[in-house]
C-alpha cells in the first residue's frame, strides 16, 4: 500500500498555520476540564457553586470569548497554551471581586463586546504578539468579563463559592477552545495528507 505523506513533509505548509504539539499534561488538564460540567451537575455542590458555574455558560458572549481564547492559546503555542488561560481566570476573579463590590465601571458592557470582536479577529487573521502585550489583551477582556459576573451575585451569596464556580467553568471552555482547535488541525491535516495522496496516486 502506497505511504502516506507526512504531514510534517507533505502537508508542511498547511500544518504551519496550526502545528500540533502533543503534551500529556495540556491533554489531561482539557479531559479534565471537558469533565467538569459532568461532575458539577452530579455532586451537590452548594447553591452559590452551582450559580458561578452555570453563570458562563448562559450568555453566548461570555461563552464566545472563554472558548476563543483556549483557540487563541492553542494557536501561538508554546507557553501561550496555558499562560493566556491561566491569566484569564486569574484576573476575571479579580474583576468578579470588583464588581461584587458594587464599584461602578461604565462601558463595561461595550468592553465584552469589543472582546468578541477582537478575539475573533486575531484568530481569523492569525495575529499574534509578544508574550506581554497577549497578556495584556487578555486581562482587559478578562477583567471585564469578570467585572460582569461579579455584579449578578446575590447579596446572600458566598462569593468564595461563587467565584470557584465561574473559574471553573471558565477553565472548562478554555479547554474546549483548546480541544476544538486541536481536533481540527487533525481534521485538517488527514484531509490535506488524503488528497495529496489521492493526487499522486491519480
Amino acid at each position: 500500500m502506497p505511504e502516506i505523506p507526512s504531514p510534517h513533509s507533505s502537508t508542511k505548509r498547511y500544518a504551519r498555520f496550526l502545528p500540533i504539539t502533543p503534551d500529556s499534561r495540556i491533554l489531561f488538564a482539557m479531559l479534565l476540564s471537558l469533565a467538569m460540567p459532568h461532575i458539577a451537575f452530579n455532586f451537590h455542590f452548594d447553591s452559590d457553586w452551582n450559580e458561578g458555574f452555570r453563570h458562563p455558560l448562559t450568555g453566548w458572549d461570555h461563552v464566545l470569548v472563554m472558548v476563543a481564547v483556549g483557540v487563541w492559546a492553542a494557536q501561538i503555542r508554546g507557553q501561550a497554551l496555558w499562560v493566556l488561560p491561566v491569566v484569564f481566570v486569574g484576573v476575571m476573579s479579580l474583576g468578579g471581586l470588583i464588581g461584587a463590590a458594587s464599584l461602578v465601571i461604565p462601558g463595561a458592557e461595550a468592553v465584552i463586546l469589543l472582546s468578541c470582536l477582537s478575539i475573533s479577529a486575531l484568530i481569523v487573521r492569525g495575529i499574534r504578539f509578544s508574550t506581554p502585550v497577549n497578556i495584556i489583551i487578555i486581562s482587559l477582556f478578562a477583567f471585564f468579563h469578570g467585572y460582569v459576573h461579579g455584579q449578578e451575585i446575590s447579596a446572600s451569596a458566598s462569593l468564595a463559592s461563587y467565584t470557584t464556580g465561574f473559574m471553573l467553568a471558565t477553565l472548562f471552555l478554555h479547554g474546549a477552545g483548546i480541544l476544538i482547535f486541536k481536533l481540527a488541525v487533525l481534521a485538517i491535516t488527514c484531509f490535506v495528507s488524503s488528497s495529496l495522496h489521492a493526487h499522486d496516486a491519480a
